[in-house]
């Protein structure tokens, strides 16, 4: 049974958003030690790796 990955989808969109929201409007945040960038990036990465481990294989169809 193959589940939805919309919300995966979803999930990356608010990131990009959210980081290009600090980008423009607070840019001094970016220079802190665990800033929004830093945490984006390893939601981005999470969220590829549930991209992947939910991947259709050949035994699905």
């Amino acid at each position: 049974m193959r589940r939805r990955r919309w919300p995966l989808r979803v999930a990356v969109a608010v990131l990009l958003v959210l980081r290009l929201d600090v980008a423009l409007f607070s840019p001094h945040l970016l220079l802190q030690a665990f800033n929004p960038l830093s945490t984006n990036l390893a939601a981005l990465a999470l969220c590829a790796v549930a991209w992947l481990a939910e991947a259709p294989s050949a035994a699905d169809s």
